[in-house]
């Protein structure tokens, strides 16, 4: 009989163990879990509590006992105000955390929109076809120049050396793309691409000027010249520059204003 109650209650083990279904543990210091830990440390003093009561045989509680009690639960309150503590630490480092990315994530839209404003300011300056006599002075003369030469030649070359004189500004701006890439990622940052794009066929061009300069030029090449000068100074009806470089502030602008107005909320 008793062989046959041990082989049922073994059968009934094997059968809640299989139909039982894993619990899922709950994340390191995540309020389940600092729940589930307390509730284990509460079952503990209430089983000390017990023990304590029992071996008093019925006859009540002294205060030693109440003493010795206290003396065995003390570590469990202990330790649950401890994992209380580490719960709310790593809830509130974890908030810093998010706080600090999302500032850094708006400074730098800040400043990369800045940048493009700034640019366009810069090209638009660097284009304009009044000139002063000091400028296109750092351009080194050929053997051969007139004064005429000089002269033409100087109002090409003044483009080149307003976009020299902010070379500084432009490698900065440039040397932010990798962090904007980091942050906004690779497709937004072609924006770049399009802006230094004009600034460099600005450069270009001034540097084909000069070179065609005094050439005998054909058809193709008298076309291409004045492409080239309307290139490297504004005011041409069907001037290209100032609408490519707003295309390319406007793709910053719709990267970077959700970023800052989030900010604002």
């Amino acid at each position: 009989m008793t062989c046959e109650r041990q082989g049922h209650s073994q059968d009934r083990l094997r059968v809640g163990r299989q139909g039982t279904a894993p619990q899922k543990a709950d994340p390191p210091y995540s309020t389940g879990a600092a729940v589930s830990a307390l509730q284990r440390m509460g079952d503990r003093a209430h089983v000390a509590f017990i023990e304590y009561y029992k071996s008093s045989e019925g006859r009540g509680m002294s205060w030693a006992d109440v003493a010795e009690v206290i003396k065995a639960v003390a570590p469990v309150f202990t330790a649950g105000a401890a994992c209380t503590g580490a719960c709310i630490a790593y809830r509130g480092l974890t908030k810093w955390h998010d706080e600090t990315v999302g500032k850094r994530r708006i400074e730098l839209a800040e400043e990369v929109l800045a940048d493009f404003y700034q640019s366009r300011d810069i090209i638009k300056a660097a284009r304009s076809p009044f000139g002063y006599s000091h400028e296109g002075l750092s351009r080194q003369k050929g053997e051969n120049e007139t004064e005429e030469d000089t002269r033409i030649l100087n109002s090409y070359f003044a483009a080149t050396e307003r976009l020299a004189s902010k070379a500084e500004f432009f490698a900065e701006t440039w040397a932010r793309r990798y962090r904007f890439t980091a942050v906004f990622g690779s497709k937004a940052a072609e924006a770049y691409d399009d802006l230094f794009e004009v600034r460099n066929e600005i450069i270009v061009s001034v540097r084909s000027l000069i070179s065609a300069h005094g050439h005998h030029l054909s058809a193709t090449d008298h076309a291409e010249r004045e492409r080239w000068k309307n290139t490297i100074w504004s005011g041409a009806e069907d001037d290209p520059i100032p609408a490519r470089v707003d295309r390319a502030v406007e793709a910053m602008e719709a990267t970077c204003r959700p970023a800052i107005q989030k900010a604002a909320r």
